[in-house]
């Protein structure tokens, strides 16, 4: 047996591919359940890692002496490749969870900015329809929402009752709202 065995790395090692397809076929069942050991994962991920370890075999096998010398280096050859595939895998999940986080704040950035835009161009039209409005109103208005008033006391200042003073506001109110581009589209949004 450790003749076969020198005989086989030896043939291996010197790049004989016949000797290499023998090997594979000898060594394949040994390397997969290695591979299940060190991974714990499907049938895929582990024909994967054999693949990848039988290339590194290609690569680096030397003349080996016996059978247990033979199976414990293939051992650590599929181990350390599972777990590199493990690592590598790891690592990828990582760059794409900080790709998806990065465009998911992109996106909030460049809606944030689109926001932003279109409030603009509402306060510029909101301040054009103020302008626009009878001074009694806009005296209303500012009284309720800029000096935050109740309702008593704006009756008070302009000789109405506080029921006139809410009536008056809230028609002006659905004037403006009627009138105000985008108005649906930020009431649907919330």
């Amino acid at each position: 047996m450790n003749q076969h065995v020198r005989d086989v790395t030896s043939a291996v090692a010197s790049g004989d591919s016949e000797a290499f397809a023998c090997f594979y076929r000898e060594r394949f069942d040994e390397m997969f359940s290695a591979a299940r050991r060190a991974s714990g994962r499907d049938e895929s991920f582990c024909l994967d890692v054999v693949h990848d370890a039988m290339l590194k075999v290609i690569r680096g096998i030397k003349t080996l002496e016996s059978e247990d010398a033979l199976s414990a280096w293939l051992r650590r050859v599929v181990t350390r490749t599972a777990y590199d595939m493990l690592r590598a895998e790891s690592r990828r999940a990582v760059r794409e969870r900080a790709a998806a986080r990065s465009r998911a704040e992109a996106s909030r950035a460049t809606g944030t900015a689109v926001e932003h835009a279109a409030l603009q161009e509402r306060l510029e039209w909101l301040r054009e329809e103020l302008s626009k409005l009878d001074e009694e109103t806009a005296r209303l208005l500012h009284a309720r929402h800029r000096a935050v008033l109740t309702l008593k006391r704006i009756g008070r200042l302009v000789g109405l009752k506080p029921g006139a003073v809410d009536g008056r506001l809230q028609r002006a109110a659905g004037r403006l709202r009627s009138g105000a581009p985008g108005i649906g589209e930020v009431e649907d949004e919330s």
